[in-house]
């Protein structure tokens, strides 16, 4: 039986059935009547109360957009159909329908995809790829031949042979620019890349060689002398602990004494977690390039921790597993640090799906959920770097409660603020896009993701809060939460830059600029923003290192597709390029990273072509001078 077919006896029985329950409908007046909703269109996304007022609700005249009621239609359940309105309803959905099926059967691969945005019924700028529906083998090649050839950058489903790098939701509607790969699309003058096999390529070598080196280090004798291992505790706690309270200061202490109680017997766990303390204190204290601090506490630790990798219910266990990824991600090695925080993800995970959470009692309890929040903030990190697929922890946010704190609550209130920003940042990257020259989110997603932005920043406690200028903050933890908060404007802004450099109608000088050139604008601010804070940041190693990293190639890379585009001269920072090369200077400090090498050479490479020059030591403005209004 053919699929058309079958299709007509559904759709036949489905009449026969609506066309029988329509007199019962009729006739049953006493049935109560359903209530009409009049929230809008704005807050039913929200999923808040809406206050209904007209022409215009309290939120949308709050953050200053247009506010839609829906329109009651064909669909309306509360007006009475006709058997015969039923009968040409059905007619309509049925000519569809087999529309549908035989533009389907016409070819297997006639047919691309989008994505739209979660956000797209919101906006006309959502509609599908085609407006119309080809009527021809020909017109579908057509059409598929101008999609991919316009638009290849915006499809995950169908990316183009050369491109097969890993994307976000949102990557796969809009070109986006990283260190590891960038589709250009037709419209910017400039080269594609991807990187993605020489940098999985560089990984993997850089791994066999650590394990050959920790096989070697292993018969070399620790230095676990008191006075060198309390100060390598006191560095893992300013490096780490006060980033990730995994566990209390006194749990870390108890630890190392049992270890040395024991005379660090390598079937001792507390040997293994005090192993890595010293391998975590030593790499975090130690300068960029440096060549592994720590390794041979490292090395030892890791041994330890092989033999014990079936202790899934020990949350000592657990804790290892996060030192160990940290230390890799102190090092900048981001693929083994994904390996191993995976693992502790997973074990996670099923802990929560177990029995195990309601037999714990609150100390251990409270231990598990600050394991798997520092899981969920490290995770996310690779995923945006990397491109690493999700492995699914996003799912337990609403079941794990934040942590608590017995004491030192502003290490807490930093770990908070941290796992709240990364969430938000996430769900940026997967909504924000820009597709076959259309925004693919509403200006009113943009209000609602700079809204809920600004309220995490209001709320943020006095001992954390950070003005947001490029100004020396002399605290790397405070410099890192600035850093992944202006990144977020610039996920939000990039978009509207392309919108702009498609339509391609150069800016009259003088002329007020429109919402999305002034999106353009505050993006472009941005990136300069971003650059100016990332010195500080850079500095010298710490958690935050990796994300900045790439964030400031980000920045550095959309300076120079936007250098003197006529279409974005409205913008100041198009025509100057001491951002540009204040970001190159920066990013050659990490050049021993081969990444960063790469993509060091390829922007110098671009810096050439646009007649900017590499040396940076030309008089300039005064960064710490630069802010941007949101």
């Amino acid at each position: 039986m053919s699929a058309k077919r079958k299709l007509r006896e559904i759709i036949a029985d489905e009449r026969n059935d609506e066309l029988m329950e329509e007199p019962k409908k009729a006739s049953a007046k006493s049935y109560p009547r359903r209530r009409t909703a009049v929230a809008c269109e704005v807050c039913r996304v929200r999923k808040t109360r809406c206050d209904a007022g007209k022409p215009s609700c309290g939120f949308c005249t709050d953050i200053g957009v247009e506010c839609v009621y829906r329109l009651p239609n064909d669909w309306d359940r509360g007006r009475a159909r006709s058997p015969f309105e039923a009968l040409e309803r059905l007619e309509r959905r049925l000519g569809t329908l087999e529309e549908k099926v035989d533009l389907a059967s016409a070819k297997d691969d006639s047919a691309i995809a989008t994505h739209p945005s979660p956000f797209s019924h919101l906006s006309q700028h959502s509609q599908a790829i085609f407006s119309t529906s080809p009527t021809s083998n020909t017109e579908i090649q057509q059409q598929r031949a101008a999609y991919l050839h316009r638009a290849s950058f915006t499809s995950s489903s169908h990316p183009l042979p050369e491109f097969s790098f890993r994307q976000t939701r949102g990557e796969a509607a809009v070109a986006r620019p990283n260190l590891l790969a960038f589709a250009c699309p037709p419209f910017i003058n400039a080269n594609s890349w991807d990187d993605t096999e020489e940098f999985y390529d560089d990984e993997i070598a850089a791994n066999e060689q650590l394990q050959e080196r920790m096989q070697a280090i292993l018969l070399q004798p620790l230095d676990l002398s008191r006075k060198t291992t309390r100060y390598l505790q006191q560095s893992f706690v300013s490096n780490f602990l006060r980033w990730m309270p995994i566990c209390d200061l006194q749990d870390c202490l108890n630890h190392v004494n049992q270890a040395y109680g024991c005379n660090f017997d390598s079937a001792n766990l507390s040997s293994c977690f005090s192993l890595l303390i010293f391998a975590v204190g030593a790499v975090s204290d130690g300068h960029i390039g440096e060549e592994l601090p720590g390794l041979d506490y490292f090395a030892q630790a890791n041994k330890m921790l092989e033999r014990m990798c079936i202790m899934t219910r020990s949350l000592l266990a657990l804790q290892c597993r996060v030192i160990q990824a940290c230390y890799y991600h102190f090092s900048i090695r981001s693929v083994q640090a994904w390996n191993v925080i995976g693992q502790a993800s997973r074990d996670c995970m099923h802990l929560l799906s177990s029995s195990l959470p309601r037999k714990l009692d609150e100390d251990d309890k409270e231990i598990l959920h600050r394991v798997f929040w520092a899981c969920s903030i490290l995770l996310h990190e690779l995923e945006a770097t990397i491109k690493m697929h999700p492995i699914g922890l996003r799912h337990f946010h609403d079941l794990v409660p934040l942590p608590l704190s017995r004491n030192r609550e502003e290490d807490l209130y930093y770990f908070l603020a941290q796992a709240s920003l990364r969430k938000l940042l996430m769900e940026t990257l997967d909504v924000v896009g820009h597709q076959r020259g259309q925004v693919i989110y509403a200006p009113v997603v943009t209000a609602e993701l700079q809204h809920q932005s600004k309220e995490w920043y209001n709320h943020l406690p006095p001992s954390l809060k950070f003005p947001i200028d490029a100004s020396p903050l002399f605290d790397p933890r405070k410099a890192y939460l600035r850093i992944q908060y202006i990144g977020i404007f610039i996920v939000i802004g990039w978009p509207s830059i392309l919108q702009v450099l498609e339509l391609g109608a150069t800016w009259d000088e003088g002329s007020e600029l429109s919402p999305v050139q002034e999106q353009a604008q505050q993006c472009l601010a941005s990136c300069t923003l971003m650059i100016a804070a990332a010195e500080e940041a850079l500095s010298r190693r710490n958690m935050g290192s990796q994300l900045t990293l790439w964030a400031t190639y980000v920045s550095l890379t959309v300076g120079l597709l936007t250098y003197k585009a006529g279409e974005l001269s409205f913008a100041p920072e198009t025509r100057e390029h001491y951002h540009i090369q204040n970001a190159y200077e920066i990013l050659k400090s990490w050049d021993h990273l081969p990444v960063i090498s790469r993509g060091l050479q390829r922007a110098k490479n671009m810096m050439l072509n646009a007649g900017i020059p590499i040396d940076s030591s030309i008089s300039h403005s005064d960064e710490s001078d630069i802010s941007f209004n949101i």
